[in-house]
């Protein structure tokens, strides 16, 4: 509202020639001139057109009438208000004016200019009112575009720079936090530590209890750390089941190693989610600047190596940094870069070891092994580079190859033989994960004429822990291709007797710890005895790994088992040794445990 001020003049009573009466016909804006009657007594004398279409009343319906006559009691209140200011202030007064009781405005500018005679009563009010009904709506789109517009920058950037699961910092904000604590850091204290939190095993929640639970526990985990922790300290979830912190305080290694031990007392705590109860086990890897790192990146990677070495040391564990880590991360990273070269290069060999029909002692079919000859190295057993191709993704490619050259050899091998000479080979549990591009192996049977139950897909108990429907999906397809399924280690592990009842399975393999004391346990030789009965009453056979001697063999033979492997037979060979064996068989040599025994391999 604003104020000017009005000159001294006649009282008026309407237009005084034609011209004016011309002038406010014709005028947009809403005119009117009120005559004062008295203390907020206003009566209407002249209005133009544009007041009539505005307002949607007739002449007769606002001439000659006072003011609470025209408008509501409400309006009239807030209208009088600025008349009696304009009439004190002896000025004009203008204010905006919502006008829901015109038919044809919604809020107008008004003005209003008092008239005084010369004694200096005030007479008249004539004044104006401008429709800006549609610079209003406008102004408050505009209004509610900019509010929307700040509200999806704030949601942006909230999502550039938080968790939308748990709310904590994301990667991204953790990392401009970590460079700034570093930049603050002031060599007269003890250092900034970061820990990084991983919970074990996490996934096996999302897989059986489903990720809806998993989200909730994960949501708990980070409200247990978030009370856990001190008020200097910065909490963010890296992603999936880790989480990071910045130690802000002086960071000691006493200090740190309790601060450690109280979070996982916090988040061992059972988890109440619906009718779930959830228990967690974690790890902790811990890296301290400048003592350990120069710099954010190297810090990080410090901590992460820490981790690793916590992970491999069991659950619950704690662990700081080495330099010893670093030679063994920088190991790590070149036996992987050699590892996909080897795969690449076709560096790798598949060994074969035998396995014996019991009763003939006959060589039957065989298990396909791989190995890997490393340049400058020599010779690699699986047990140094598998578990690193299942972490980083190598396994795909190397359990294709290994798959094609196997089946390869095996179609060698029968057509030599005039019959079929199944081949054994493992997948891991990895390999029955969602990959971009997989390897058709029943097409690639069918490529190569080879009869899909020549190859038989070993699966670990690794397989049946992660038994999804997707995994299980997987392994009936297979199967219902014709290929033939075992399970290795049976009676260790997770191998359990309601996965029989949900797989097709076609062989059980006596896991090598069994009939390495089937001769001195009872206990030993009753598990074994009951896999072999149990296995034929489900129409399965069985397979024996790990028989060494002469003495295992036969008492095996006894309980029935159909198949036996292990080194009293023969080691793993190359494939050409393991053909010659099968040509000296072919031609009526003596069976093969008859053999002296063989070197490992």
């Amino acid at each position: 509202m604003t104020i000017q001020h009005a000159s001294r003049t006649a009282p008026l009573d309407g237009p005084s020639d034609a011209m004016a009466a011309i002038i406010y016909s014709n005028m947009e804006e809403l005119v009117y001139h009120l005559a004062v009657e008295g203390v907020g007594r206003y009566r209407f004398k002249f209005v133009n057109p544009a007041f009539h279409r505005a307002s949607g009343l007739a002449p007769e319906q606002v001439l000659q009438q006072l003011l609470d006559q025209v408008v509501p009691a409400g309006a009239f209140d807030r209208i009088r208000r600025h008349y009696e200011q304009a009439i004190h202030s002896r000025a004009t007064v203008r204010w905006e004016e919502p006008t829901p009781y015109f038919s044809g405005l919604k809020i107008g500018a008004v003005s209003v200019t008092p008239i005084f005679d010369a004694q200096g009563r005030c007479t008249d009010l004539v004044g104006t009112m401008h429709d800006i009904s549609e610079l209003r709506r406008k102004q408050d789109e505009v209004q509610a575009n900019n509010l929307a517009l700040r509200k999806l920058s704030e949601q942006l950037e909230r999502r550039a720079y938080y968790d939308m699961l748990t709310g904590l910092p994301n990667r991204a904000l953790f990392r401009e936090r970590l460079d700034a604590a570093l930049a603050r850091y002031r060599p007269a204290s003890s250092g900034i530590a970061l820990m990084f939190v991983n919970i074990c095993r996490f996934k096996e929640i999302n897989d059986l209890l489903g990720h809806r639970t998993g989200d909730q526990v994960l949501t708990q985990v980070a409200q247990r750390l978030q009370h856990a922790l001190q008020a200097g300290d910065t909490l963010a979830r890296l992603g999936g089941d880790e989480f990071a912190i910045i130690v802000g305080a002086d960071a000691d290694l006493l200090a740190l190693e309790r601060l450690a031990r109280k979070l996982q007392r916090a988040l061992s705590a059972p988890y109440r989610v619906g009718a779930d109860r959830v228990v967690l086990s974690t790890n902790a890897g811990v890296a301290i600047y400048p003592q350990q790192a120069r710099g954010s990146e190297e810090l990080m990677r410090h901590a992460d190596q820490a981790l690793r070495n916590a992970k491999r040391a069991g659950l619950n564990q704690v662990r700081f940094y080495e330099q010893a880590m670093q030679a063994a991360a920088l190991a790590r990273l070149a036996l992987i870069a050699d590892l996909q070269r080897a795969v690449t290069d076709n560096k790798l060999e598949l060994y074969f070891q035998p396995i014996v029909d019991m009763p003939s002692g006959r060589i039957v079919k065989a298990e396909a092994l791989v190995r890997w000859h490393r340049d400058q190295v020599g010779l690699i057993m699986p047990l140094e580079f598998i578990s690193i191709a299942e972490e980083t993704g190598i396994i795909h490619e190397l359990g294709n190859w290994v798959f094609g050259n196997a089946a390869d050899w095996c179609r060698r091998w029968t057509g030599m033989l005039g019959t079929a000479f199944p081949i054994c080979i493992n997948k891991s549990p990895v390999q029955f994960r969602q990959q971009l591009q997989s390897m058709d192996w029943i097409g690639y049977l069918d490529q190569i004429g080879l009869p899909h139950d020549a190859i038989t897909v070993e699966i670990t108990e690794g397989v049946l822990l992660d038994l999804s429907q997707a995994v299980l999906d997987k392994l009936h397809r297979l199967h219902a291709g014709g290929i033939k399924m075992s399970i290795d280690d049976f009676g260790t592990g997770y191998s359990s007797m309601s996965y029989l009842k949900q797989l097709d399975i076609d062989f059980l393999k006596i896991d090598r710890s069994f009939v390495a004391e089937v001769l001195q346990d009872r206990t030993t030789r009753i598990i074994a005895e009951t896999i072999v009965y149990m296995a034929h009453k489900l129409d399965m056979q069985v397979v024996a790994e790990g028989v060494e001697t002469q003495a295992q063999h036969d008492w095996l033979l006894a309980q029935g088992c159909d198949f036996g492997q292990g080194y009293h037979y023969s080691a793993p060979v190359p494939a050409g040794e393991f053909e010659a064996m099968l040509m000296a068989q072919a031609e009526g040599n003596p069976a093969l445990n008859a053999m002296q025994p063989v070197t490992h391999q």
